[in-house]
Parts: structure tokens; sequence; C-alpha cells
């Protein structure tokens, strides 16, 4: 169903975001770059993206991004797609407020890991 109340559509968000960081998390990455998708209900199909200075994976974070360009897309018609994903991602351990990030270890092409790829992890309702 569409949705047009836009504090169901932040709610929704939120509830992305932190499945989002959970599973980030779990597979020990951090990413730059946090996107949200919007598709109206006439099929009208927006991205907007922000990218950070460092790569996280802190709810915090990536749910205030997310809610933001939400916010300033405002869409103008009732959503029914919205989704939420973080993109140029790395290994690593979490982040947490005031550590300084690692930089990821360079892989040779041949040298990359054996795991499929997670390029993007995103959630979308």
């Amino acid at each position: 169903h569409d949705i047009s109340d836009p504090a169901v559509l932040r709610a929704e968000l939120q509830r992305m975001a932190a499945e989002l960081c959970a599973s980030l998390a779990a597979h020990h990455r951090r990413g730059r770059t946090i996107a949200i998708k919007v598709r109206l209900d006439d099929f009208t199909t927006a991205t907007r993206a922000h990218t950070l200075a460092s790569p996280t994976n802190d709810l915090h974070q990536v749910r205030d991004v997310a809610l933001r360009l939400l916010h300033r897309y405002a869409p103008p018609r009732p959503v029914r797609l919205l989704g939420v994903r973080v993109a140029g991602l790395a290994h690593g351990a979490p982040t947490t407020p005031g550590a300084r990030p690692q930089r990821p270890a360079q892989h040779t092409p041949a040298a990359r890991p054996k795991e499929p790829a997670l390029d993007q992890l995103s959630l979308q309702v």
C-alpha cells in the first residue's frame, strides 16, 4: 500500500536503518555512502545519496543521514517503495564514537576474499 504520512515514512526508514546497520556489523562491514530510494505511486523513482568522510556502520549516523535525505526530498506524492542502503563498503570493526577509522586492507583482484559480493547492503519495504 502507498504511504503518504511523513511520520510513517520516517518510522519505516528508521526501522530499515536499524536492520541494515545490524547486518553491516554482523558482516564486519562499514560504508561511506548512505542512500535512499523512493518510488512514488506513479512509479517515479528518485534516489538521494550522501558520502561521508569515513566509513561507518553506526546506526545513529546512518539513520540521521537517511532521514535528512528523505526530509530534503520531501516526496510530493504517496510513496510505494522506500529503501535505504550503505555502499562503498570496507571491512572493519563497528564504528564507535571518537574512534579513528581503520584503513581497509588493500586487495588485488586475485587476492579478493572468496565470499558473496557485498558491494552494498540494502533493505526496502
